[in-house]
């Protein structure tokens, strides 16, 4: 469909060579009502990826619009990649969707266009979605299971991982707002701040149709294994409890004491008995049911993992 797009539909991609061609299509099969365009962004991938965008940028060359960078602009933080989408976006509003996952539903840039048409002062929506795990961690195929239509609020958003990036969709309109958004050292995901900013902006609406899947892979930046994670991420909810006038200050304690605790298994697999009991410290300090919770969490994962087991045996 010709004219302006209402839909600039953003796409972030680093050596996905197995996953960019089903995002891809994910684009292409949308039904909407209006035009869009779909903006792709690799990253300097080393692995091929960039070959399979260029060859559905020569079927469809007015409608996938790429950057092709020769340095990876992630690593050397030359600028901010978001932002960079943002001005070159045409839409009234910006559709998310990373390399690594894919959006199975063709009326879902029409469904949330048709909300936030019909609701001018929800700055964003986003909607439910499914799960595809490659990794051992089968707990992690229950990571939205909470989602369900309604409207959710920062406070909600910051309490517990509710957001899929696949999902988001918001006004363009807002762009200033976070192109001028702080950026500390300390923030480990950059996509929160997104979301919390875009509450100050407005309301925040969860759609209950599952229409994409977040892909968990043992290669994505966010699941890829690394022993320093939880301390990285404590400093990440630190951050945050110091910035939007401390609106947040209280919020992540309990993640940040779930965090320490993960800290404290670690430590008494490596024999660190006193730095176990510093961190064990640290948790109860921050929620003092922490281990319960913790202990309640690992139970009910346990439960599910072996539920899973028999429905695959």
């Amino acid at each position: 469909m010709k004219g302006t797009p209402i839909v600039s539909i953003s796409c972030v991609t680093y050596n996905h060579k197995d996953f960019i061609a089903q995002a891809i299509e994910g684009f292409l099969m949308q039904r909407c009502s209006f035009p869009f365009e779909i903006l792709i962004h690799d990253d300097a991938s080393t692995d091929g990826t960039a070959d399979i965008i260029r060859k559905y940028e020569h079927l469809y060359p007015d409608l996938i619009k790429p950057i092709y960078q020769t340095e990876n602009q992630f690593s050397l933080r030359k600028q901010n990649i978001s932002q960079l989408q943002r001005k070159r976006a045409l839409g009234k509003y910006i559709a998310i969707c990373e390399g690594d996952d894919y959006w199975t539903d063709p009326l879902k840039l029409q469904k949330q266009v048709e909300f936030l048409e019909s609701h001018p002062d929800f700055s964003m929506c986003f909607h439910a979605c499914k799960i595809e795990n490659q990794t051992e961690d089968t707990w992690k195929d229950q990571t939205f299971a909470h989602l369900t239509e309604k409207e959710y609020t920062g406070t909600e958003i910051l309490s517990q991982w509710t957001v899929p990036t696949a999902s988001v969709m918001y006004r363009i309109a807002f762009s200033e707002r976070l192109d001028t958004m702080p950026r500390p050292q300390g923030l480990l995901y950059f996509d929160i701040m997104v979301y919390l900013t875009l509450a100050e902006c407005g309301r925040i609406y969860c759609l209950g149709d599952a229409m994409c899947v977040y892909r968990i892979h043992p290669n994505s930046r966010v699941h890829k294994k690394d022993d320093q994670r939880p301390l990285k991420y404590i400093t990440h909810l630190k951050t945050i409890q110091t910035m939007f006038g401390g609106k947040y200050r209280n919020v992540p304690n309990r993640e940040i004491a779930d965090r320490y605790l993960t800290l404290v298994i670690m430590s008494l697999q490596e024999k660190k008995v006193t730095t176990a009991f510093s961190y064990l410290f640290q948790a109860c300090k921050y929620d003092v049911l922490s281990p319960v919770k913790r202990l309640r969490s690992f139970l009910q994962n346990q439960r599910y993992k072996s539920q899973k087991g028999k429905e695959n045996s």
